[in-house]
Protein backbone atom coordinates (compact mmCIF):
# COMPACT_ATOMS: atom_id res chain seq x y z
CA UNK A 1 0.00 0.00 0.00
CA UNK A 2 0.82 3.41 -0.66
CA UNK A 3 1.85 5.43 1.96
CA UNK A 4 1.73 8.56 0.19
CA UNK A 5 -2.36 8.06 0.71
CA UNK A 6 -2.25 7.02 4.22
CA UNK A 7 -4.51 9.69 6.23
CA UNK A 8 -4.17 9.61 10.17
CA UNK A 9 -7.36 9.17 12.70
CA UNK A 10 -7.51 11.25 15.05
CA UNK A 11 -9.77 9.91 18.26
CA UNK A 12 -10.83 11.40 21.21
CA UNK A 13 -8.90 10.65 24.34
CA UNK A 14 -9.30 6.60 25.17
CA UNK A 15 -11.73 6.42 22.24
CA UNK A 16 -9.01 4.48 19.99
CA UNK A 17 -8.06 2.21 22.64
CA UNK A 18 -11.75 1.16 23.06
CA UNK A 19 -12.33 0.81 19.37
CA UNK A 20 -9.33 -1.20 19.08
CA UNK A 21 -9.95 -3.64 21.87
CA UNK A 22 -13.77 -3.67 20.54
CA UNK A 23 -12.52 -4.71 17.34
CA UNK A 24 -10.10 -7.65 18.88
CA UNK A 25 -13.29 -9.15 20.92
CA UNK A 26 -15.54 -9.02 17.81
CA UNK A 27 -13.22 -10.96 15.86
CA UNK A 28 -11.36 -12.60 18.90
CA UNK A 29 -8.13 -11.35 17.51
CA UNK A 30 -4.96 -11.04 19.81
CA UNK A 31 -2.45 -8.30 19.35
CA UNK A 32 -0.40 -10.75 16.95
CA UNK A 33 -3.44 -11.22 15.65
CA UNK A 34 -4.37 -7.93 14.66
CA UNK A 35 -0.88 -6.89 13.82
CA UNK A 36 -0.62 -9.83 11.34
CA UNK A 37 -4.05 -9.61 9.29
CA UNK A 38 -3.07 -5.24 9.43
CA UNK A 39 0.57 -6.04 8.09
CA UNK A 40 2.20 -4.19 11.08
CA UNK A 41 4.39 -4.86 13.44
CA UNK A 42 2.95 -6.34 16.66
CA UNK A 43 4.49 -3.28 18.51
CA UNK A 44 3.00 -0.73 16.84
CA UNK A 45 -0.60 -1.80 17.35
CA UNK A 46 0.21 -2.00 20.74
CA UNK A 47 1.22 1.88 20.56
CA UNK A 48 -1.76 2.66 18.87
CA UNK A 49 -3.90 0.73 21.66
CA UNK A 50 -2.17 2.72 24.28
CA UNK A 51 -3.05 5.87 22.40
CA UNK A 52 0.88 6.27 21.85
CA UNK A 53 0.24 7.32 17.22
CA UNK A 54 -3.07 8.05 15.83
CA UNK A 55 -4.12 4.97 14.09
CA UNK A 56 -3.74 4.79 9.99
CA UNK A 57 -7.02 5.30 7.74
CA UNK A 58 -6.02 2.11 5.53
CA UNK A 59 -5.70 -0.01 8.66
CA UNK A 60 -8.70 1.48 10.32
CA UNK A 61 -10.72 0.60 7.23
CA UNK A 62 -9.82 -2.36 7.14
CA UNK A 63 -10.51 -3.21 10.91
CA UNK A 64 -13.75 -1.39 10.00
CA UNK A 65 -14.56 -3.85 6.60
CA UNK A 66 -13.39 -7.18 8.73
CA UNK A 67 -15.93 -6.08 11.92
CA UNK A 68 -18.30 -4.00 10.96
CA UNK A 69 -17.62 -1.84 14.10
CA UNK A 70 -17.89 1.88 12.88
CA UNK A 71 -15.49 4.58 13.72
CA UNK A 72 -16.58 6.83 16.72
CA UNK A 73 -18.58 9.97 15.11
CA UNK A 74 -15.98 12.29 17.12
CA UNK A 75 -13.07 11.29 15.20
CA UNK A 76 -10.87 13.82 13.11
CA UNK A 77 -8.82 12.53 9.76
CA UNK A 78 -6.19 14.74 9.24
CA UNK A 79 -2.98 14.22 6.47
CA UNK A 80 -0.08 11.60 7.19
CA UNK A 81 2.18 14.18 8.56
CA UNK A 82 0.09 16.76 10.04
CA UNK A 83 2.19 17.25 13.12
CA UNK A 84 5.61 18.18 11.18
CA UNK A 85 5.57 21.68 11.35
CA UNK A 86 4.49 21.74 15.08
CA UNK A 87 6.51 19.17 16.22
CA UNK A 88 9.78 20.62 14.20
CA UNK A 89 8.99 23.97 15.72
CA UNK A 90 8.71 22.63 19.55
CA UNK A 91 12.32 20.54 18.37
CA UNK A 92 13.92 23.54 17.76
CA UNK A 93 12.39 25.68 20.60
CA UNK A 94 13.78 22.75 22.71
CA UNK A 95 17.49 22.61 20.81
CA UNK A 96 17.84 26.35 21.61
CA UNK A 97 16.73 26.16 25.34
CA UNK A 98 18.98 23.07 25.73
CA UNK A 99 22.13 23.98 24.15
CA UNK A 100 21.64 27.84 22.94
CA UNK A 101 22.63 28.89 19.40
CA UNK A 102 24.74 26.48 17.81
CA UNK A 103 27.23 27.50 15.49
CA UNK A 104 28.65 30.26 17.42
CA UNK A 105 28.20 34.08 16.65
CA UNK A 106 26.74 34.19 12.91
CA UNK A 107 27.96 37.53 12.62
CA UNK A 108 31.71 36.20 13.38
CA UNK A 109 31.15 33.33 10.83
CA UNK A 110 30.40 35.42 8.17
CA UNK A 111 32.94 38.04 8.61
CA UNK A 112 35.25 35.09 9.09
CA UNK A 113 34.45 33.09 5.75
CA UNK A 114 34.21 37.24 4.09
CA UNK A 115 38.17 37.33 4.88
CA UNK A 116 38.85 33.96 3.60
CA UNK A 117 36.58 34.62 0.55
CA UNK A 118 39.08 37.77 -0.31
CA UNK A 119 42.30 36.11 0.07
CA UNK A 120 41.44 32.58 -1.08
CA UNK A 121 38.75 33.02 -3.64
CA UNK A 122 41.32 33.20 -6.58
CA UNK A 123 42.29 29.93 -5.76
CA UNK A 124 38.93 28.27 -5.66
CA UNK A 125 38.06 27.05 -9.45
CA UNK A 126 34.25 27.42 -8.98
CA UNK A 127 32.15 25.19 -11.44
CA UNK A 128 30.87 27.20 -14.27
CA UNK A 129 32.26 30.48 -13.16
CA UNK A 130 35.47 29.07 -14.40
CA UNK A 131 35.84 27.86 -18.54
CA UNK A 132 36.51 24.73 -19.27
CA UNK A 133 39.80 23.65 -20.80
CA UNK A 134 39.24 22.24 -24.47
CA UNK A 135 41.04 21.00 -27.40
CA UNK A 136 39.99 21.81 -30.62
CA UNK A 137 40.60 19.16 -33.35
CA UNK A 138 42.82 19.67 -35.98
CA UNK A 139 40.25 19.41 -39.19
CA UNK A 140 41.00 16.17 -41.02
CA UNK A 141 38.69 13.84 -43.36
CA UNK A 142 38.56 11.69 -40.30
CA UNK A 143 36.94 13.90 -38.29
CA UNK A 144 34.45 14.77 -41.12
CA UNK A 145 33.61 11.16 -41.76
CA UNK A 146 32.74 11.34 -38.05
CA UNK A 147 30.88 14.13 -37.94
CA UNK A 148 28.82 12.30 -41.12
CA UNK A 149 28.41 9.58 -39.05
CA UNK A 150 26.97 11.42 -35.90
CA UNK A 151 24.20 13.32 -37.77
CA UNK A 152 23.46 10.17 -39.78
CA UNK A 153 23.48 7.43 -37.13
CA UNK A 154 24.71 9.04 -33.96
CA UNK A 155 22.85 10.82 -30.40
CA UNK A 156 24.62 12.92 -28.10
CA UNK A 157 24.04 13.80 -24.67
CA UNK A 158 25.54 15.07 -21.66
CA UNK A 159 27.37 12.28 -20.94
CA UNK A 160 27.96 10.25 -23.73
CA UNK A 161 27.56 9.98 -27.57
CA UNK A 162 26.23 6.49 -29.16
CA UNK A 163 25.88 5.16 -32.77
CA UNK A 164 23.30 3.00 -33.82
CA UNK A 165 23.54 0.16 -36.75
CA UNK A 166 22.11 -2.31 -38.05
CA UNK A 167 23.42 -5.95 -36.29
CA UNK A 168 23.25 -7.61 -40.02
CA UNK A 169 22.73 -4.92 -42.71
CA UNK A 170 25.59 -2.55 -41.35
CA UNK A 171 27.96 -5.09 -39.61
CA UNK A 172 31.17 -4.60 -41.94
CA UNK A 173 30.72 -0.74 -41.14
CA UNK A 174 29.81 -1.24 -37.52
CA UNK A 175 33.28 -3.07 -36.97
CA UNK A 176 35.15 -0.14 -39.48
CA UNK A 177 33.20 2.27 -37.10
Amino acid sequence: MSEINKKRIIFPPGEQKLFLESVQAKLQFDNETAADFLGICERTFRDWKREKFNIDSISANMLIEKSRIPLPHEVEIRDQFWYVHKGASLGGKARMKKYGNVGGDPVYRMNKWREWWKSNSHTVRQGLSHPKDVTLPNPSEKLAEFFGIMMGDGGMTKNQINISLHAYDDLEFAHYV
